[in-house]
């Protein structure tokens, strides 16, 4: 079994919305695979960045991590994800409009939700778990 390890993070508002993104037909949240030499608050940061255009984004703290495995290629992979509770820099939060969701990645939507309704529309069981975190 390949094992890949990531990183991601729920980005919270200062009124508690979060950010979500929609990525091939399912609400997720922003995370990806760490880089060579890259810790995992680095990577997880990176992920939000990259995926959403958001910046300056903190870590607040641990959220803790999931392990899901799936087929590719006809291989299974055990996914391992650190999962980070981030922070604006600023009260001012950007409207989804002004945000750059990664086409490439399959992300073509961008939204915050009250936490309530982001557990009741996330896709993955493990999203549901890390979403209780916080």
């Amino acid at each position: 079994m390949q094992k890949i390890y990531a990183a991601g993070g729920v980005v919270q508002t200062a009124d508690g919305r979060v950010l979500l993104i929609f990525r091939n037909g399912v609400w997720d949240l922003p995370k990806g695979k760490m880089e060579k030499g890259e810790t995992v608050e680095e990577a997880a940061i990176r992920e939000v960045e990259e995926e959403t255009g958001l910046r300056e984004i903190r870590i607040e703290r641990s959220l803790g991590n999931t392990i899901h495995t799936y087929m590719m290629d006809g291989a299974q992979i055990e996914k391992t994800t650190a999962w980070f509770l981030m922070r604006l820099p600023s009260s001012e939060v950007p409207s989804p409009e002004n945000l750059s969701p990664q086409i490439e990645e399959g992300i073509t939507e961008i939204t915050w939700k009250a936490i309530d309704e982001a557990i009741s529309i996330a896709g993955y069981e493990n999203l549901i778990h890390v979403l209780n975190q916080i």
